[in-house]
């Protein structure tokens, strides 16, 4: 959107001033405040609290935007979760606009698209069956404090660095190890409790297939729960598991592995064919 609002930089100053983005979705509107998007919902709806990739020039690339509580678009900043946007409200990182392919009907409710590795299992019942690590639920569901039943071969290396997000809690990241992976764990300072993992997803889930494997194979196959939905298994979220992930607008499946509401955050590729899948190493985050 911003390559047009800086190629019009004379038009800026008209109040009211609409941008048409994409068909059917909506449009960049103006005032004297700033910039926002109004949905083609016939009802003026307006993103709030959140981000949306947005291909405001229709040249076929998006660039993730950030809404604030009045539904202004943030520029030249620092995102409420801790992300930097430029002068012309694009997420940068390292200084470079973040951008990816615009298709239609998915953007908005955006995942990152990668080519397919090739073999990706679509059927459920053509793989073995894929289960959860029983230790680590154990571990993570023990008592009087979680996360100090602690499975053989499970190692608790070196402190990384202090969580800032919980500074109460004198909660940290320290190096792990377990299944001869090397990960990270959030242990806290007051009680000798982990309380979170996070690390590639074959750390926590048995026998994903290594071609990686559709969603809702996935879970057909397991037969785990989707603790977030009932009737669909790709969730977008901001908040703390955006921060967790490094990612403003990540796609993940959230996966009920016990009865003790013990958890996994999967993050989802999006493959080019507009399909989501789970792969052995996709990030993870256990709590």
């Amino acid at each position: 959107m911003k390559k047009i609002i800086t190629f019009a930089a004379a038009f800026m100053m008209t109040a009211a001033m609409s941008i048409t983005a994409f068909a059917g979705n909506g449009q960049w509107l103006s005032d004297a405040t700033g910039w926002w998007w109004s949905y083609n919902d016939g009802a003026g709806g307006y993103p709030v609290n959140q981000w949306l990739w947005i291909d405001g020039n229709n040249d076929g690339v998006s660039e993730c935007y950030y809404f604030g509580p009045d539904g202004y678009m943030l520029a030249n900043t620092t995102t409420p979760d801790g992300y930097q946007v430029n002068e012309n409200g694009a997420w940068v990182k390292d200084g470079v606009v973040q951008s990816h392919n615009f298709i239609p009907d998915l953007d908005q409710r955006y995942a990152p698209l990668s080519e397919l590795k090739g073999g990706e299992v679509t059927d459920p019942y053509s793989v073995s069956k894929i289960t959860a690590d029983e230790s680590l639920i154990k571990m993570m569901s023990s008592t009087p404090y979680v996360g100090t039943d602690i499975p053989e071969g499970f190692t608790i290396g070196e402190k990384l660095y202090d969580e800032p997000m919980m500074p109460l809690a004198k909660s940290a990241w320290y190096e792990m190890s377990y299944k001869g992976i090397t990960f990270k764990g959030l242990k806290s300072g007051v009680t000798p409790a982990i309380s979170i993992l996070f690390g590639p997803a074959k750390l926590f889930i048995n026998n994903i297939p290594e071609q990686g494997i559709e969603v809702n194979a996935f879970f057909e196959n397991s037969g785990f729960v989707d603790g977030w939905s009932d009737d669909m298994h790709v969730h977008g979220t901001t908040g703390l598991m955006s921060y967790y992930f490094d990612n403003p607008s990540i796609r993940a499946a959230n996966i009920q592995l016990s009865d003790n509401d013990i958890s996994v955050d999967i993050e989802l590729t999006q493959g080019t064919d507009g399909n989501y899948y789970i792969y052995p190493d996709s990030r993870a985050l256990l709590h």
